[in-house]
């Protein structure tokens, strides 16, 4: 029964982890963010009627 235990734990444990691995971006991508997205990955550019453009920092 611990062993059990200890596998469930495991393959909990990787759950966690595997989103964060499998997140990565390319560095296209990434420069991105210095251009057309904002800090967030939103575009920066507004749709011409409901949403502006965003104007910060």
């Amino acid at each position: 029964m611990k062993k059990n235990k200890w596998i469930a734990a495991g393959a909990l444990a990787l759950a966690f982890v595997m989103p964060s691995v499998m997140a990565a971006v390319s560095v296209k991508e990434a420069d991105r963010l210095k251009g057309e997205l904002t800090p967030l990955g939103a575009e920066r550019a507004g749709n011409g009627s409901d949403i502006p453009p965003w104007r910060g920092a």
